[in-house]
């Protein structure tokens, strides 16, 4: 997941409850960026995404995530998300 649509880093959400998220604590605190309440989006993580031959990819309203060069649209293929992020 996505807080407060800062893209510089993603959280894993490893468990939930009804009001509650756990997410991995190998990404790290959330408290520096996040609060209760606060607007997240889902984020799907790629080690690389190639999307051709008229092929659609929907990732719903989450971003997509992977490497730099990693995200390929090719010969019609293409990729419906937030957004497209490139760590």
């Amino acid at each position: 997941m996505v807080v407060n649509n800062d893209t510089s880093q993603a959280f894993r959400i490893i468990n939930n409850t009804t009001n509650t998220l756990f997410t991995d604590p190998g990404d790290g605190s959330l408290i520096p960026v996040a609060m209760a309440g606060g607007p997240f989006r889902g984020a799907v993580v790629f080690d690389s995404l190639t999307v051709r031959n008229a092929a659609f990819y929907d990732a719903g309203d989450n971003y997509v995530i992977a490497p730099a060069g990693a995200v390929v649209q090719e010969s019609g293929g293409f990729i419906a998300s937030f957004g497209i992020i490139r760590w």
